[in-house]
């Protein structure tokens, strides 16, 4: 695996549960209107650290890895970018709402928003890195390719200054062919394809190299004898070919992104849980109210199967973390105002 891939998944993880339990408190506070309990600003700016941390180490990577791809290095920066303003909504929206000044309830729901914000802008920004190993090698296949046709093989071997810059050219030309057989290397350590892509993965490496090893060695056969000079174009051909093999070998073998299920259902899950949180209030004055209660809890538990499913049961979720539960109550304490007049009226 890639260091870029190693970074990604662990971020993701971090950042799936760092958002998902802030938005679980977040909802039902917002809803119950009540004060900012001191874990709040914690919580928030726990993940506001790992959003930016994913951001400067995808700003790193635009000056390293991707140096040479504008087209990758302008969409991690402008994503990095939509992170960074995320987290600052975040940061204000918690400092306004701590502040108790204004409406307290809007306070309530621009956090909200701004936790929705937060996901969305942070998904983004890990699907670009994440996809950015294998657009990089594909981007560098077609470079090549185009270079290949643009190759001028109309050279006069008997000028110095022809050939020294036929020489330069070739030596270009092969040390990118080597260079991106380096890349497809370094995909077949990646340890999410089966060990049969793998090794077609270095077998296709290889043929690269030796392919490019086999353009050299025409192109030094016609600079020391000018009649070997139309053995080129087969030589290219056979680079050519194995520059578009390797590519769709890297594009059809590629892993599946990391499973970011867990930030992108919350959007739909927070909004069913805000519905059932408004529609509680008002079920307590009539007939309704334990109905009302089971289904919020049951959303609230949808919520948290996304945040820490459980596989050793046959439905994932059914028994959360002993951790997790303990912070799913106090998520719920709120409530506890509202069960008891429904469990004296009844």
């Amino acid at each position: 695996m890639t260091s870029v891939a190693q970074v990604v998944r662990q971020v993701i993880d971090d950042l799936s549960d760092g958002v998902s339990e802030l938005v679980l408190l977040v909802v039902v506070l917002a809803e119950q209107n009540q004060a900012v309990p001191a874990k709040l600003p914690t919580r928030a700016t726990e993940v506001n650290k790992i959003a930016l941390n994913l951001a400067n180490i995808a700003r790193r990577l635009t000056e390293t890895e991707y140096v040479d791809f504008p087209e990758i290095t302008s969409e991690i920066l402008e994503a990095s970018g939509a992170v960074d303003a995320a987290t600052s909504t975040l940061g204000n929206a918690i400092t306004i709402l701590e502040s108790g000044g204004g409406d307290r309830k809007h306070g309530w729901n621009s956090l909200v928003d701004a936790c929705r914000i937060m996901a969305g802008k942070t998904i983004r920004l890990l699907q670009i890195v994440y996809g950015a190993d294998l657009r990089r090698l594909q981007l560098s296949a077609d470079r090549l390719l185009d270079d290949i046709d643009k190759f001028d093989l109309n050279r006069n071997f008997r000028n110095k200054g022809d050939l020294n810059k036929f020489a330069g050219d070739m030596t270009d030309l092969t040390q990118k062919a080597l260079k991106l057989g380096k890349h497809l290397e370094a995909r077949a350590n990646d340890p999410d394809i089966s060990p049969f892509t793998r090794d077609m993965l270095r077998k296709a490496a290889q043929n690269l190299k030796d392919k490019a090893a086999q353009v050299a060695e025409a192109g030094n056969r016609a600079m020391r004898d000018p009649t070997q000079a139309d053995k080129i174009p087969a030589a290219l051909d056979d680079l050519r070919r194995a520059i578009g093999e390797a590519k769709a070998l890297a594009t059809d073998s590629a892993p599946e992104a990391p499973r970011m299920d867990n930030l992108k259902k919350l959007g739909g899950l927070i909004e069913n849980a805000e519905k059932k949180a408004a529609a509680l209030p008002a079920a307590t004055k009539g007939p309704n109210y334990e109905r009302a209660e089971k289904e919020l809890k049951d959303v609230a538990q949808d919520i948290a199967r996304v945040i820490k499913p459980n596989p050793k049961m046959k439905r994932d979720g059914d028994k959360v973390e002993e951790a997790l539960a303990k912070q799913i109550a106090n998520a719920r304490a709120p409530l506890e105002t509202l069960i008891t007049p429904s469990k004296t009226k009844n």
